[in-house]
């Protein structure tokens, strides 16, 4: 729009003047500030020193104009209701906080789940983005999520504080060695990944459709690097059998604690454990807990990236190869828990 004329803008920045001191919305004082300084000094000086642009400071003179103060009041956004009353939304967040579900039992919330549970409750279905914005007063609303989901987690893992105490017991004791344990995945479908290449030129990965794969089986101990690796068929409870019988007879002169996860067949009736090995399971959903995870993010990254190989044995010859070079200096770094 034009700006308005030099006369038009003393009348108007008189005015404004007038209201100014009977108004207590800062919004609106800081808007007639503006209307009041543009008719003194040029709009592009004005609108640089109160930071906002000067279409916007026409704005305010258009809207002030037309409908007074009335006019540099924010109006409502075109929110749609909320479907959640009050009552409901301390529920959810009491769900949140206490770890639980509506009938008591415990439950490590995601948002998929946190849904459903709002809808088999109440018979509303909502969508993620009211959930955020639920909790949206102190923080954002998936900060406040995430923070109460660790709180459930911590709350799974605090019997584990026991088992660390007990593990630190058994190591002071001779002879003992302390692992993790858990299996990895490794097929012929190449782990696709970044690399260097020459700028402006396309590099081409090949890939093939193929679901042939083995496990690595592995014990890794985070306070001296001592390690068992096997390369096995299939992940059940006769494999895991094998595994720790051939375990026990490498360790036969020691006694081991191993951890592992709460697999299915690390919990089987029919394992067979050996007595110089002792099992202990860390908490539920707490794969951050296990440091043989970054073995596999290691392999997978130095043998397997962008790298095709024709046939198994071509890659467990690789692994195999890349476990022999790794020191006991270099698994110790690698695994190493701060607990």
């Amino acid at each position: 729009m034009a700006r308005p004329k030099r006369l038009e803008m003393r009348a108007i920045a008189k005015r404004a003047e007038e209201e100014l001191k009977e108004i207590a919305n800062h919004k609106v004082c800081f808007r007639l500030q503006a209307i009041i300084t543009s008719a003194r000094y040029p709009v592009d000086t004005v609108a640089p020193i109160l930071g906002v642009h000067r279409s916007t400071i026409f704005k305010w003179i258009k809207q002030y104009n037309e409908q007074g103060t009335e006019g540099l009041i924010d109006k409502p956004k075109g929110h749609n209701p909320s479907k959640l009353n009050d009552h409901q939304k301390k529920e959810i967040i009491r769900w949140l906080t206490e770890g639980k579900d509506a009938d008591g039992e415990a439950v490590h919330w995601t948002v998929t789940l946190l849904i459903d549970e709002v809808e088999r409750v109440f018979g509303i279905r909502v969508g993620k983005t009211p959930l955020w914005l639920l909790f949206g007063n102190r923080d954002s609303g998936r900060k406040y999520l995430v923070r109460c989901m660790r709180w459930q987690i911590l709350l799974l893992r605090w019997p584990f504080k026991k088992t660390v105490e007990a593990m630190t017991l058994y190591l002071s004791q001779p002879n003992t060695v302390v692992m993790f344990f858990d299996e990895g995945r490794f097929g012929l479908q190449p782990s696709i990944g970044r690399c260097w290449i020459q700028q402006g030129k396309t590099y081409r990965i090949q890939v093939q459709p193929g679901y042939k794969f083995f496990y690595v089986y592995a014990g890794v101990s985070p306070t001296t690097g001592d390690s068992f690796i096997l390369l096995l068929p299939w992940v059940n409870t006769d494999i895991m059998n094998v595994y720790l019988q051939e375990l026990s007879h490498a360790y036969r002169d020691k006694w081991v604690m191993i951890f592992m996860d709460q697999a299915g067949w690390h919990k089987s009736h029919t394992l067979t454990v050996p007595e110089n090995i002792h099992i202990e399971y860390l908490p539920p959903y707490s794969p951050e807990l296990n440091p043989v995870e970054k073995l596999w993010l290691w392999l997978r990254r130095h043998g397997c990236r962008n790298h095709l190989y024709k046939s198994e044995r071509e890659l467990m010859d690789t692994l195999c190869t890349l476990i022999k070079n790794m020191s006991q200096v270099h698994l110790k770094q690698l695994c190493n828990c701060n607990y």
